[in-house]
């Protein structure tokens, strides 16, 4: 794919959004990103998956236990710090 503004070879490159790297193609010269509408549906499909958590009592706290799948989507480890919270529907998590 050729950049609509100067003509060069697009790069493909990884944009973060709400916690996950979405593929995207940028260019090297004037850095025009694009993001196609394949790349949205498969997107759009990637950030509307419903996963299931299960509150555990750890002593006096409860923890949650996400799936590993989630897990893998938002490259969490050890290190991941994520604030909660509260909504009406329920709960949101953010990563800091």
């Amino acid at each position: 794919m050729r950049c609509m503004d100067c003509n060069a070879e697009m790069k493909k490159i990884y944009v973060p959004f709400r916690g996950v790297n979405l593929e995207a193609s940028e260019c090297p010269d004037c850095k025009e990103q694009i993001f196609t509408e394949e790349l949205a549906k498969k997107a759009a499909k990637r950030l509307d998956e419903t996963y299931v958590a299960h509150p555990i009592r750890i002593g006096r706290r409860w923890g949650l236990l996400l799936p590993d799948k989630l897990a893998k989507t938002l490259k969490f480890d050890n290190k991941t710090e994520l604030e909660v919270h509260t909504m009406r529907s329920g709960i949101g998590l953010k990563r800091i």
